[in-house]
């Protein structure tokens, strides 16, 4: 195999299909150059690297992730689940060969609810369930039927949930989220995403802790948003400049005796995007921290489980829709003065709806 190629995920799924982006994407580091997301997978271009030495990078960069898949997505992921995908990418050969089947699409074809392998665990494949519909005027009752991969498929997904997403926990409860697109990205915001992920900057982790105190009640497409808010400046900036839409795919997972899923969304978040790259724009026009200020309100409004006011705000975020401004401000101040909050959101206001007019 020539040093440049591109690979293609599967083609399982937009969530398990990012979740192998993020993984391929973090393992060809600085010979990533461009990741297009087209629909259902993802084709990533590469140069300057082998693909003996990018299945080596996978197999390390695995061994080195075991604790946090043990630590943040314990109870969705078992520990023989852990020990067997270890075991399958520490056999670089094979993983080799695996990696030369994905520079052409398709690989998804072979496997699924008529193909051979191992079941897909729910986690990395939420619609993965085994019963498969059918026609109940034909048949009674519901084929069991599991959505078989082959063994390096669900490694390289499980790998990608390590790499590529974010998980909350309260009881048995989770929520995982993690960031898709379509059309074109560069290399080194793919990296930068993937960062995050794996080291969540101090606003993020401190809204996502934050949002624990009411993790019952927020819906999922909320979290999505409060994950956007969590990606610094220069990374809001650069996805917005990008040739790509951006969602996030949030799935609720609920553990009691096995994994179940309650609930997975997707949420659009290309005009939320714009309106904090202007609120960014205006930061450094004015030198001001509106930005600070907005993380500040959305950590509060948590901290009272305001989970209306900020469906109200991040309904504004994405129409800038004056009204919203108002109904949001409504709300806030309610909640905000029952739990006795020092913080003001009235100039915080004005910016916004000055967002709205393009003041």
């Amino acid at each position: 195999m020539s040093a440049r190629f591109t690979l293609h995920t599967p083609g399982h799924s937009a969530y398990t299909d990012t979740l192998m982006m993020y993984a391929l994407a973090h393992a060809a580091n600085g010979q990533l150059k461009q990741v297009s997301g087209k629909g259902l997978f993802y084709a990533l271009e590469i140069e300057g690297l082998e693909l003996e030495e990018l299945a080596s990078r996978i197999s390390g960069i695995f061994r080195r992730n075991v604790e946090r898949l043990n630590t943040e997505f314990t109870r969705l992921l078992s520990e023989k689940d852990l020990k067997k995908a270890e075991s399958v990418l520490e056999d670089v050969e094979l993983l080799t060969k695996y990696l030369g089947e994905l520079v052409e699409p398709g690989h998804a074809i072979r496997e699924g609810r008529a193909g051979k392998g191992e079941s897909f665990k729910l986690p990395l494949m939420p619609t993965a369930g085994k019963y498969y519909r059918v026609d109940l005027t034909v048949s009674k009752k519901y084929q069991a039927r599991e959505y078989a991969v082959c063994s390096f498929c669900s490694a390289l997904a499980m790998l990608g949930l390590a790499l590529g997403s974010q998980a909350l926990r309260r009881g048995a409860t989770f929520l995982v989220s993690t960031i898709k697109f379509s059309g074109e990205v560069d290399g080194d915001s793919i990296l930068n995403l993937s960062d995050y992920f794996l080291n969540l900057s101090d606003a993020g982790r401190e809204l996502l802790e934050a949002s624990k105190a009411c993790l019952d009640k927020i819906p999922g497409r909320l979290i999505g948003y409060l994950l956007l808010g969590g990606l610094d400046d220069r990374l809001i900036s650069a996805m917005e400049a990008s040739n790509a839409s951006w969602n996030v795919l949030t799935t609720r997972f609920e553990v009691v005796r096995v994994v179940q899923v309650r609930g997975y969304y997707s949420v659009e978040l290309d005009p939320a995007i714009a309106t904090l790259a202007d609120l960014i724009k205006m930061d450094e026009k004015l030198k001001s921290n509106y930005r600070e200020k907005f993380n500040t309100l959305c950590k509060e409004l948590l901290r009272a489980c305001s989970v209306e006011a900020l469906e109200r705000l991040f309904d504004f975020m994405s129409t800038r829709n004056v009204e919203k401004i108002y109904e949001f401000a409504r709300v806030a101040y309610t909640d905000l003065r029952r739990v006795r909050a020092s913080f003001s959101a009235s100039e915080l206001i004005e910016i916004l709806t000055q967002l709205c007019t393009g003041a």
